[in-house]
């Protein structure tokens, strides 16, 4: 196992953790659920890849390779969501 399979699933290990520690929150808004879906997305990713990194067949890394590439896609949209929900703060209290 390569140095950068270990970070991978390291850094897949802890943007889970982070995850999971903003959805427990009891402070719950859409900013933190797109926070939490952004970083479990993070996590997914960065656990496809190393597989994808670790797999000795074409096949197989062509299939790795592309569900890397497809969770890839949706970080955009969700930390657009994230950012604008989170720049706003309080929205629902001002005018």
């Amino acid at each position: 196992m390569s140095l950068n399979t270990i970070l991978a699933l390291a850094a897949s290990f802890f943007s889970f953790v982070l995850a999971a520690a903003a959805a427990y929150r009891k402070k719950r808004s859409v900013a933190i659920w797109c926070f939490s879906v952004g970083m479990l997305v993070f996590a997914l990713e960065n656990l496809f890849g190393a597989i994808w990194r670790e797999a000795v067949n074409p096949e197989r890394a062509a299939f790795w390779g592309m569900l890397t590439l497809v969770t890839k896609s949706f970080l955009p949209g969700v930390w657009l969501c994230f950012s604008l929900t989170y720049s706003r703060g309080s929205a629902r209290t001002l005018p």
